[in-house]
């Protein structure tokens, strides 16, 4: 199953890359990463591939638009750094 991702992953990249490519567009990769979802018990196996040179890595939790997503659907992530944050301003406010 996962070779089959892989392949997949790579005939989108190379779509992709082609299609940018005619509009004189780029793509920027300077943090491609991946996290992968709601994995079956017992599965730890690595995905990283690389596409056209790219290295695409699996992390267990990413930023995007401003909220943490990890490989389990929950919140604990984004949470904890929101909490964090949301101290530091009120020991900031406290001090005032």
């Amino acid at each position: 199953m996962l070779e089959l991702c892989k392949e997949n992953l790579k005939m989108k990249f190379k779509i992709l890359t082609t299609g940018l490519g005619q509009t004189n567009c780029q793509l920027i990769t300077t943090k491609p990463v991946t996290i992968i979802l709601n994995r079956p018990k017992g599965d730890t196996a690595i995905f990283n591939i690389s596409i056209n040179s790219y290295q695409i890595c699996e992390k267990k939790d990413i930023k995007y638009l401003g909220i943490i997503l990890d490989n389990k659907p929950n919140w604990k992530p984004h949470i904890a750094k929101l909490t964090t944050q949301i101290s530091k301003s009120c020991g900031r406010l406290s001090k005032n």
